[in-house]
């Protein structure tokens, strides 16, 4: 009798202890149900706050705040574990009220974007010296309005880089992005500017409301001018073409020539860059660069030596390689070398004419070996190419 009872007073005890699971698991469960009900009202509580306060803000004018609350609104929902009706008519709202108002936002832009005919330009992916610049305005009774302290987000839809990723537009409903580098300046970049906003980890982007920059590398083309001169005139057959072209069509460049003793007047004027200048000679369609060459005789005299005039004329020059980039008329390299008497490197000759042809040559010469010392230089200027 004595193990009987022992044995039905274990049995009770594992009963007691089951019976105590079953009834803290169920108040564990009523708790967690309690918890998850309460979190939810709040989360609801502060959905239909936040829409309240962001039409507030539209109907203050104050577009930024009005924006971030009512997408703080669908931010807030995304927290729950359940859909329910209340809170879907409450995102609802926020939705129609943000998608009214995305009518009436226009992204431009910039003007110093647009030409003289209002289209935007095409950026070059070899200068980023111009990064990409956006208005944002609402349409409102009287006209368009700034829209300042709005997040515009910056980012690359084709070819890579880096870029700052998120500008406040200013007083003036202006953002500006910085451009650091592209990964690939041979080929095409494209960098769209839109209206996102961000709550935490939810993110909005405002359907429709955006700008795209294309930036698209130098046409492989590029044309030849060349200048040599001295006191007796311009040269027909300028000495200096042959050795420096023969550097530069290394590049993967389509060359053509121009010489300038068809048009002497106006070399100076496209030699600093001046794009009047350059358009006059038709020389921007589809042209890149300007690769300007001058070499320039601008002294030679006869020697003397105890007041008598020697049978020896001797001579100075200046060489000067340019590239411009058509697009700006930015000078991207320039290299010069000069032959002097005072540096013992003047040219000399039997003759004014010898003198002249012979300082010329030098120059020439000189000039080639200056340009082919610094080919990687004009490489990255012409190509983005490093290597």
């Amino acid at each position: 009798m004595s193990l009987c009872f022992k044995h039905k007073e274990v049995r009770l005890s594992r009963s007691v202890v089951h019976s105590s699971w079953v009834i803290g698991l169920t108040l564990s469960l009523l708790v967690a149900v309690v918890y998850a009900d309460s979190r939810e009202d709040e989360i609801l509580r502060n959905m239909e706050e936040l829409l309240e306060t962001g039409v507030e803000k539209l109907n203050e004018g104050l577009l930024s705040e009005g924006m971030k609350r009512l997408v703080s609104v669908l931010a807030e929902k995304q927290k729950l574990s359940r859909s329910f009706p209340q809170a879907e008519e409450v995102a609802q709202a926020a939705q129609i009220e943000l998608a009214k108002l995305r009518t009436s936002i226009a992204l431009d832009a910039d003007p110093v974007w647009l030409d003289d005919s209002m289209n935007q330009k095409v950026g070059s992916t070899l200068n980023i010296e111009l990064g990409p610049v956006v208005i944002l305005t609402w349409r409102t009774t009287t006209g368009r309005s700034l829209i300042s302290n709005a997040p515009i987000r910056f980012e690359f839809i084709k070819g890579s880089g880096t870029v700052t990723e998120e500008v406040n537009t200013n007083s003036y409903g202006q953002a500006s992005c910085g451009i650091g580098s592209f990964a690939q300046p041979q080929k095409e970049q494209v960098i769209r500017a839109s209206l996102t906003i961000t709550v935490g980890s939810f993110v909005h982007r405002m359907e429709g409301v955006y700008r795209d920059f294309l930036y698209a590398p130098p046409a492989n083309r590029a044309t030849i001018l060349v200048l040599e001169r001295s006191k007796q005139g311009v040269s027909e057959d300028p000495y200096i073409l042959p050795p420096v072209f023969e550097i530069l069509r290394k590049l993967d460049y389509d060359f053509s020539l121009y010489n300038s003793y068809l048009s002497a007047e106006n070399f100076t004027h496209i030699y600093a860059g001046r794009r009047e200048s350059i358009k006059r000679l038709g020389l921007e369609e589809g042209i890149s660069y300007l690769v300007v060459l001058l070499n320039d005789c601008y002294s030679v005299r006869q020697l003397e030596l105890g007041g008598r005039k020697l049978n020896l004329f001797v001579s100075d020059a200046k060489a000067t390689t340019r590239i411009i980039r058509v697009a700006d008329g930015k000078i991207m390299y320039q290299k010069s070398v000069e032959l002097s008497k005072s540096k013992n490197t003047h040219g000399q000759g039997g003759s004014e004419e010898k003198a002249i042809l012979d300082v010329l040559r030098q120059a020439a010469q000189a000039m080639a070996k200056a340009v082919d010392a610094s080919f990687a230089e004009i490489r990255e200027s012409m190509t983005g190419e490093t290597e």
